[in-house]
């Protein structure tokens, strides 16, 4: 359970969702809600405009205290908290990196950020700041958008390491909203076989037949069951056929899920920039909410 939930906010109708989301989240665990504010501060490095820099030092006090006081209103008005029952930090600089970085400081067990973007093309592109925090931050990242009241949620798993823990998540998620899980696998016939997937799949043939296509599908099914079986949660199980995200976009959008889920590796250096190719896509075109659970590694 989360001890401590952020949630950045730029006071857009996108960071509103993020903060209604996260406000109900904290209360469900019993955990600190703090919201964040960046003040984008572009010239705060910049050496060509030093009288520039200066003059916002001597307002920062002012200013912060200002977004503060906006905040407080701005939360009041969205969860009925009061002042005083949540925790504002307001910092300037380049907002994701301020996010992600006040954020493991201050020992954050979820991070909540705003999807910018409802339908069509504007779908696909996710916010910058919020893209660039599901990338780097240590911890779970929602990317929060206003989402079927279905009382669904779907995890997509490929049965490795990193998508496990998010297995384990959905079902939580599932319990604390009473929703209905549903566990869900995409059996590319396009990709190599070999890597990743069960054993009964590494020998099949390539010609796919019908019966070899079942054969397939009983033998996803009986690991989809083994992974709800491991974290002792009841769901649906469901696989399908053909490239993993548009595959999991397509039956969240059937079953209106309020919710997908999904796993990526966290580490420290490089590795973290590296979302897989699946997760990215689910995080910028799904029409939910999107939990990203990392599988934290040295």
């Amino acid at each position: 359970m989360a001890k401590r939930v952020v949630v950045a906010t730029d006071f857009s109708e996108a960071a509103d969702e993020a903060v209604r989301q996260a406000d109900e989240r904290a209360r469900a665990a019993g955990a600190t809600l703090t919201v964040f504010h960046v003040i984008p501060n572009p010239l705060r490095t910049d050496p060509l405009f030093p009288q520039f820099r200066q003059e916002m030092a001597d307002d920062s006090p002012t200013l912060q205290r200002d977004v503060i006081e906006q905040v407080n209103v701005r939360v009041t008005a969205l969860t009925g908290r009061q002042p005083g029952e949540f925790e504002v930090l307001v910092e300037d600089g380049p907002p994701h990196a301020v996010i992600v970085r006040r954020a493991e400081e201050c020992g954050a067990d979820l991070v909540v950020v705003g999807a910018h973007g409802a339908t069509g093309l504007s779908r696909i592109l996710l916010g910058s700041v919020a893209e660039r925090v599901v990338r780097h931050a240590h911890c779970p990242v929602l990317v929060a958008r206003r989402s079927p009241k279905s009382r669904r949620v779907l995890v997509a798993t490929d049965f490795s390491d990193p998508s496990l823990p998010a297995v384990a998540a959905a079902g939580e998620e599932a319990r604390r909203a009473g929703a209905q899980l549903t566990i869900f696998h995409s059996i590319d016939l396009g990709l190599s076989l070999a890597e990743g997937m069960p054993e009964p799949l590494t020998s099949a043939p390539f010609g796919f037949s019908t019966g070899v296509r079942e054969e397939l599908r009983d033998a996803v099914d009986g690991k989809l069951a083994s992974a709800l079986s491991r974290y002792g949660i009841d769901g649906d199980r469901f696989v399908a056929f053909g490239p993993a995200a548009p595959a999991i976009l397509r039956h969240a959008e059937q079953i209106q899920a309020q919710l997908i889920v999904v796993g990526t590796v966290g580490r420290t250096g490089l590795p973290r920039l590296l979302l897989g190719s699946v997760t990215e896509i689910v995080v910028r075109a799904a029409g939910c909410s999107v939990l990203v659970v990392r599988l934290s590694a040295a």
